[in-house]
């Protein structure tokens, strides 16, 4: 019987299934991907690792490299006869020591030097050394510490006389001036012989020629404390770019306290979903010394929500069809036709990214606290909004899809709104810092205009982090 029944009401009415493609609809209205503001992103971070580079590596030039110390003269012997030659090489080899003055430029000098031993002989005659140099009992042939003077050219110097010693001999001008240029060692037979060089930078050095057994005098040159270079002058202008991480938060009203329009208000808050908001500006600015600073430039700021709206309709069709279907006591059946009515239910959803885009013209003051190489910038100021971009879905009052950009309901011109916050920054180098901090803005001001049947506003609170470079 149940089979009978099936059979007979698949031939008489068929199958009234929908043919509609629920997963082809679904395609056909899939919103597309999101698009993030990828190049600002990349830019931002190219100008952030452009800046970074810049400030180490005019660091690095602009420190100098500081040392203090002593040099130590490290002197040879070699014996000398009559018509031999010998040699001795003098090595200055830096050595820290407490002596030396703080933050003093201490150069080396490796200079390799060379006599030759004439034949001039050695007589018993006494040589006075000129009083323009020099000596220092306290210091011995075998370890000397010697000082070096800052300006090599100049040097302290005692008119005390040297006692006289046989096998002496003074390489010095007749006129009792020290020369500059390699004058010849006299050496006696069998005698051990200490020289020192003339260098092109030590023009007052002298040479001596020691008997054997004779205690070598070695000069003493008192270090003076190298003047520390002229600090550079800052120029009070620098150049900033930052970037804004922002979580927005929205204000969505019917003025008028309608009915209706409160109704629709409520469905866009359910249909509109607030995100985020990120800009970035880039700005020429000011510092007086005194810690006060302005700056203005230009700026770019994106806010951006998501639309989902879903929507299901009921259609209601009449087709003729069986009406009712009659059994009786025999097993047979009489079918009614007459008037079906059909209903076929669709289900409509969509998605969208909204943004709206602003140009803007930021002027900042504030008052910077600096302590060594942190500091600490309280800012604030006004954003001159110059235009303004919608992209978009919202939902009309009688709840259907309409475009952003075809709406006069918002303001596109002229605007403002007020900004805040305070940063704390890290000087990298003299010219470049860097400065991470919090953010505020406030609009006094509705997004939309005076006629439209709706009031809506934003405000921004998040992060801002930035790169300041000096000008020279």
């Amino acid at each position: 019987m149940s089979n009978e029944l099936d059979k007979h009401i698949n031939a008489k009415l068929g199958k009234y299934e929908s043919a509609v493609d629920a997963e082809a609809l679904w395609q056909a209205v899939r919103p597309p991907r999101r698009r993030r503001p990828f190049g600002l992103v990349l830019l931002l971070a190219a100008l952030l690792v452009a800046g970074a580079g810049s400030g180490w590596w005019l660091r690095k030039q602009a420190n100098p490299v500081s040392a203090s110390g002593t040099l130590e003269q490290a002197v040879s012997f070699e014996p000398g006869t009559d018509n031999t030659s010998s040699s001795a090489t003098q090595t200055l080899a830096h050595k820290t020591s407490s002596a030396a003055a703080p933050n003093s430029v201490v150069p080396i000098l490796d200079v390799p030097v060379s006599t030759q031993a004439d034949k001039a002989p050695v007589t018993n005659e006494d040589k006075r050394i000129p009083s323009s140099f020099s000596t220092s009992n306290t210091a011995s042939a075998n370890s000397a510490e010697q000082t070096f003077p800052a300006h090599a050219s100049t040097f302290s110097k005692e008119a005390e006389g040297l006692p006289t010693t046989p096998g002496v001999a003074e390489a010095a001008h007749p006129d009792g001036v020290v020369s500059t240029e390699m004058p010849p060692v006299i050496a006696a037979p069998n005698s051990k012989l200490l020289h020192t060089s003339t260098v092109t930078l030590l023009p007052n050095l002298e040479f001596l020629a020691v008997g054997q057994g004779v205690q070598p005098q070695l000069p003493n040159l008192v270090v003076a404390e190298m003047p520390s270079a002229p600090k550079q002058k800052m120029s009070p202008w620098f150049v900033q770019a930052d970037a804004y991480y922002y979580k927005l938060s929205r204000d969505l009203t019917a003025p008028n306290d309608s009915v209706n329009l409160s109704r629709w208000a409520a469905a866009r808050r359910g249909t509109e979903t607030v995100l985020e908001a990120t800009a970035a500006e880039i700005t020429l600015g000011y510092h007086h010394k005194k810690g006060w600073q302005v700056r203005a430039g230009l700026g770019f700021t994106q806010l951006n929500t998501a639309f989902a709206y879903t929507a299901t309709t009921t259609e209601v069709d009449s087709i003729e069809g069986l009406q009712m279907l009659v059994f009786y006591p025999d097993n047979s059946v009489d079918s009614i036709y007459g008037s079906v009515a059909r209903y076929q239910t669709t289900t409509y959803r969509k998605r969208t990214y909204n943004s709206i885009r602003q140009w803007e013209l930021p002027v900042m003051g504030g008052y910077r606290f600096t302590q060594g190489k942190l500091n600490v910038l309280l800012e604030a100021g006004i954003r001159l909004q110059l235009q303004r971009k919608l992209e978009g879905d919202l939902l009309t009052p009688a709840e259907e899809i309409l475009d952003w950009s075809t709406t006069n309901w918002y303001r596109t011109g002229f605007g403002y709104s007020l900004q805040g916050g305070v940063q704390l920054g890290y000087s990298v180098s003299p010219r470049v810092s860097l400065s991470l901090g919090a953010s505020v803005r406030y609009a006094p001001q509705n997004y939309t205009r005076s006629t439209a049947p709706f009031a809506e506003r934003y405000q921004m609170l998040g992060a801002q982090l930035g790169v300041q470079y000096r000008l020279r």
